[in-house]
């Protein structure tokens, strides 16, 4: 899924240009009032930065007083409580149900299948279908036909709406239609990503089984399950041979953006990779996608760290500066904790409680203040003896 990059720093160019922000649209971890960054956020921000700086090592009442007293300055500076609120407009949980996602965690190892693993709010038939079929690309992008698809049959499901079983039905045919040799090509370059097309992935590739398994598991028609197994190879297969799998020694990671060079190893793009596969698995009790999905467990719970900044994540292995904004987090946190249901990991379910915490309370907030604090006001080296 493509991410929008959220700097820090851009926060605060957003909030300072957008002085009204509607404090109604977000969670605020901090009570918002007439002094938001209050006092003890600013002794909070002061305490983190002189951590940093001292690299763990005490410091003394005096250095905790001057620094809080700069921080507080340096606050008011960048635009004070409208940049807080600017801040929460990009990094809050989401409230607005079009940013929301839900995971199912009942009946994951059914050999029927119901629910697609993560889903809008099963309001209505309308914020689940609509939300899911109105994207800017919806004609060239595979992956927001998958979600499209999957919307509908949700939406079938919750409600019992016809129209959304045929709208789902009618995709599913589309996918099994316009897949070649087992692949969904993408018709068009990612530079950023170095995907030059045409080109495949892990997550339309996924995503294109759990609709072909659910129309099978319907229609009864072979070719929906054999289609849906030539895609799953393509998924085992390596990059140098057309396929998106990189093994390591701890295990598969599954890519997004199979590049052989560069492998960026997007944390979302995997657990999207393993929905498609443990759909496979459930449905047919192959053996070879049950090997396939517990080696990318393997590898996910040796390396979920790589993503983990002690209280947020970041979109990929090759950066971990820009961390993904508040909606972006929240699905991932519901990501985890489908995949703590079906394998047990303990990892994935502290981590997921790690970072839902983070969009509750301040700790993300006070540790990205201090970054930003500390490139403002960078050390100045002592002169050079003579």
């Amino acid at each position: 899924m493509r991410k929008t990059l959220v700097s820090f720093k851009g926060c605060i160019a957003v909030a300072i240009l957008a002085m009204t922000v509607s404090s109604g649209s977000v969670a605020s971890p901090i009570p918002l009032g007439a002094e938001v960054l209050n006092d003890k956020i600013a002794v909070d921000i002061a305490r983190v930065t002189l951590l940093k700086e001292k690299s763990g090592k005490k410091f003394s009442a005096e250095e905790l007083d001057d620094r809080s007293a700069q921080v507080k300055s340096w606050l008011a500076s960048v635009g004070g409580n409208v940049w807080y609120k600017g801040y929460l407009e990009k990094f809050g949980y989401p409230t607005r149900v079009e940013e929301m996602k839900t995971s199912t965690l009942i009946g994951l190892k059914d050999k029927t299948l119901g629910n697609y693993y993560i889903h809008s709010p099963l309001i209505s038939t309308a914020s689940v279908t609509t939300m899911n079929c109105n994207g800017p690309n919806f004609a060239t992008s595979v992956t927001q036909k998958a979600f499209c698809a999957l919307g509908n049959w949700d939406s079938a499901r919750a409600f019992n709406d016809s129209e959304a079983l045929v709208k789902f039905r009618e995709l599913a045919k589309l996918f099994l239609d316009t897949q070649k040799d087992g692949k969904w090509e993408w018709g068009f370059d990612v530079p950023a990503r170095n995907q030059k097309a045409p080109w495949i992935s892990g997550l339309s590739q996924s995503l294109g089984i759990s609709i072909l398994l659910r129309e099978y598991q319907l229609s009864a028609d072979p070719a929906y399950l054999e289609a849906a197994r030539k895609a799953l190879l393509w998924m085992e297969k390596p990059i140098s041979d057309g396929g998106i799998a990189v093994r390591k020694s701890n295990g598969v990671w599954y890519e997004e953006y199979p590049d052989a060079n560069d492998p960026s190893h997007v944390l979302n793009g995997h657990m999207w990779a393993l929905f498609g596969i443990w759909d496979f698995y459930r449905v047919t009790g192959d053996e070879g996608a049950k090997k396939m999905f517990d080696e990318g467990i393997s590898i996910m719970k040796y390396e979920i760290d790589r993503y983990d900044v002690g209280y947020w994540s970041v979109y990929a292995q090759t950066n971990r500066t820009d961390m993904v904004n508040g909606a972006y987090q929240q699905f991932i946190i519901e990501q985890l904790r489908v995949l703590y249901a079906i394998s047990g990991v303990q990892e994935f379910e502290e981590i997921a409680d790690r970072w839902s915490l983070s969009m509750t309370k301040d700790s993300m907030f006070v540790q990205n203040a201090a970054a930003e604090f500390m490139k403002a006001n960078p050390l100045k080296k002592a002169p050079a003896s003579p």
